[in-house]
């Protein structure tokens, strides 16, 4: 999702975000055609609203007043709303992060208030282990030295040498990413979600917390990985018991599988479920009744990768015959101890897929059809976890009908529906189809 908000700062000076659409508030969503005698338990409808690429709108209160309209007119009263803007400073006053340096009002304040009004809800979405631009060399990594060695490195090897690459002077990376097997990184990412809850959650539109990005970088190919500084060594070796030659041995050079690599899968991705425990816990303990979010990719297969297993506990992909895992290579026995889903109130489920229907799309995965209706493997239904459908408005530049379609599929077979994001749907003009698909669900 950051990559994408990234892409679209790119834009941001070429389209405006001004839309004169009608505004109009009250009333209800009518039943689809032929279903008025079905009364539906109406299910959460929100939409994303990135701090970063969307601040043009946000550092103007008559903007903010107008779109908040916008979106309540349109069927959706939930926000994901960024608390953190460019270059992973604060979008509202908190000790733990500088505030973004053109902020000229506390931003967050500012929305929950005019959502008190609304009758709408907030959920403030962090990215607690982002720490800055790589490109730009901007934000907190860039501040002191307090972050030095404790970023995500890669490995390079090159006739036989390891050569490590911090994160930080990485061009292709997203985001300048902490190390979450570190325990002061964990301490952070608990202190920023703390505090943003402790200082906000007295709003009555304050709904909960959202995570994003906590997990590993993106990695280009699997010899490029992240997950390989000196530090983050040192804590494997000591909590798996075992001494490692070199980090070849949890990828090899060409690429293959290393003998420690499904250990290694398995240990980066219990640091990152011990860090969003460790937040979930802790928000808890500020605000009993303040939900815990968080977003990731709907391709469970894929999340391996990046340290993320977001099903139950109960889901075993090592006794799984249907597990992509030939001769257990990537998982270890105990690897289902790592989902986090029981930390978790809400689970976004990012099925962003320009496919929206099984149809288009044969013979494959990526489907939102697909997607909203499996998820019950990872996640059991009647868990108490609930699962949102996310879906991603930029898919469908000029297929409004695909749109809408996502929409009801998404509030038909899951928990909720988020559509991501503000500025592409305002953009494209897609309140319609948005609308729509709202309708057309029923609920």
């Amino acid at each position: 999702m950051l990559k994408n908000f990234l892409a679209a700062i790119l834009t941001l000076a070429a389209v405006s975000c001004s839309s004169d659409d009608p505004v109009e508030i009250g009333g209800t969503v009518p039943p689809p055609p032929g279903k008025e005698d079905v009364v539906r338990e109406p299910k959460p409808k929100a939409m994303w609203f990135g701090g970063a690429v969307n601040f043009p709108v946000l550092s103007s209160q008559e903007r903010v007043d107008k779109y908040l309209r916008q979106i309540k007119a349109t069927g959706i009263d939930i926000l994901y709303m960024d608390v953190m803007g460019p270059n992973n400073r604060a979008l509202c006053n908190v000790e733990t992060l500088k505030p973004y340096e053109e902020m000229t009002y506390d931003i967050f304040e500012y929305v929950l208030t005019k959502c008190d009004e609304l009758d709408m809800q907030i959920i403030a979405s962090l990215t607690p282990l982002c720490v800055g631009n790589p490109r730009t060399k901007a934000g907190p990594a860039f501040d002191s030295d307090r972050w030095d060695g404790k970023t995500q490195y890669r490995k390079v090897t090159k006739d036989g040498d390891i050569e490590l690459i911090d994160i930080k002077d990485d061009a292709t990376a997203d985001a300048v990413m902490l190390e979450p097997s570190i325990p002061e990184v964990r301490q952070y990412c608990v202190d920023l979600c703390s505090e943003v809850v402790r200082n906000y959650s007295h709003h009555k539109s304050f709904r909960g917390l959202s995570l994003d990005y906590v997990r590993y970088s993106n990695g280009t190919d699997n010899a490029s990985w992240f997950g390989y500084g000196d530090t983050f060594v040192k804590n494997f070796e000591a909590r798996m018991g075992v001494s490692i030659k070199d980090q070849n041995d949890f990828i090899t050079p060409d690429g293959g599988l290393g003998d420690f690599f499904k250990e290694w899968v398995y240990f980066r991705t219990l640091s990152i479920s011990e860090v969003i425990r460790a937040i979930s816990k802790a928000v808890k303990a500020v605000d009993p009744e303040c939900e815990v979010h968080l977003w990731a990719s709907a391709d469970w297969d894929s999340r391996y990768s990046v340290g993320q297993n977001w099903a139950s506990t109960s889901y075993d992909p090592y006794n799984d015959p249907a597990a992509n895992d030939p001769n257990h290579s990537r998982y270890i026995d105990k690897y289902h101890e790592t989902g986090f889903a029981e930390a978790l109130d809400v689970f976004s489920l990012g099925a962003y897929s320009t496919a929206v229907w099984i149809s288009e799309n044969p013979g494959s995965i990526w489907s939102v059809e697909n997607f909203v209706t499996t998820y019950q493997k990872y996640i059991p239904k009647n868990h108490s976890c609930k699962v949102w459908g996310s879906i991603a408005s930029y898919a469908y530049p000029t297929s409004p009908d695909k749109l809408s379609d996502a929409i009801t599929l998404c509030l038909k077979h899951t928990d909720g529906m988020s559509v991501f994001e503000f500025y592409h749907v305002n953009n494209m003009t897609q309140w319609s189809p948005i609308k729509k698909g709202i309708t057309n669900s029923g609920y």
